[in-house]
């Protein structure tokens, strides 16, 4: 199961975030791009990182979950729709992480 959700959550940084955009009714050509874009960057950082063995993911996990806090606040701040995103996905990642260190 860990490992279904780093994938999925790598993939929603690469393939699904882009499409928020459109969703939104902003456009492809609005669209934020896994590499150029620091959310869908940061998306696909978590899913790797709920990959990584324990070390890795205790001493990285900390900068994207920052950014995670940091981005939905000002989304919020601003009155974007999409605030709530990341922050969500922080929280999916910090439980997989959990559950893994857990042995479950």
């Amino acid at each position: 199961a860990l490992v279904h959700t780093g994938l999925a959550v790598a993939a929603a940084g690469v393939l699904v975030y882009p499409l928020v955009s459109v969703a939104l009714g902003r456009g492809m050509a609005t669209a934020e791009v896994f590499g150029m874009a620091p959310d869908p960057t940061v998306l696909a950082t978590l899913g790797v990182l709920v990959l990584a063995s324990p070390a890795t993911r205790v001493a990285l996990l900390p900068i994207p979950l920052a950014w995670c806090a940091l981005t939905g606040a000002t989304l919020w701040t601003m009155g974007s729709p999409e605030w709530w995103l990341l922050p969500a996905v922080a929280v999916l990642a910090i439980a997989a992480a959990l559950r893994q260190r857990r042995g479950a």
